[in-house]
């Protein structure tokens, strides 16, 4: 079993989650880019859960199991490396579980580890003239994301703030630049990434 950060279209990866309780519920989030995980509790047999949506949206209930007996329990999460027509890949991305446990929830994350920072390929890309960069920090940081030509001028920063630990997106509007090859840099003290970018007018 591979561990990876939250962000896996590694087929066969998986996350588990040891937990005490009748009852769990898990988040995850649906993208235009996202695909099919399966999801087992105790090693029985696997629900299919369709990660894809339309539009982005992050710490959506993906999935609740059955009432459970009362104690120890494994919930795990596999990446099938499948996804529907509509996708464009097959990323299947964990926010949290929460489970119940004698009348009360308990909120946990997924075991998926979070201390790797990511940069995501832009969606969509190409682009005319809107497109989101994502990204995961694993520690509050100071950070910078910024556009550049294809000659390395700095043509817009989007983020030059300090950011607590966890996901981002952001939006970037195009629509006063020419068509062609941009690139976009994520740096902090600890990590540099710089992925490119295709808008197509």
């Amino acid at each position: 079993m591979t561990r990876r950060n939250s962000w896996d279209n590694t087929t066969d990866d998986e996350a588990a989650v040891e937990f005490n309780g009748t009852q769990i519920r898990f988040y995850g989030v649906e993208d235009p880019g996202h695909g099919i995980g399966a999801i087992s509790i105790d090693g029985g047999s696997e629900t299919l859960v369709d990660f894809y949506a339309a539009t982005r949206m992050g710490n959506q209930l993906m999935w609740t199991s059955s009432v459970l007996p009362p104690g120890d329990h494994l919930f795990k999460i596999r990446v099938t490396g499948t996804k529907n027509a509509s996708s464009t890949n097959s990323w299947v991305v964990p926010d949290r579980v929460d489970f119940r446990q004698s009348g009360t929830t308990t909120v946990q994350r997924s075991s998926y580890p979070e201390r790797d920072y990511f940069l995501r390929q832009n969606f969509p890309n190409p682009f005319n003239p809107t497109t989101v960069i994502s990204y995961r920090l694993p520690v509050a940081a100071q950070v910078t994301l910024r556009i550049y030509d294809v000659l390395g001028k700095e043509i817009e920063t989007l983020v030059n703030s300090h950011q607590n630990a966890g996901d981002y997106s952001v939006t970037l509007d195009a629509a006063h630049l020419s068509s062609g090859i941009y690139y976009y840099r994520l740096q902090t003290e600890g990590f540099t990434q710089t992925k490119h970018l295709v808008l197509i007018k």
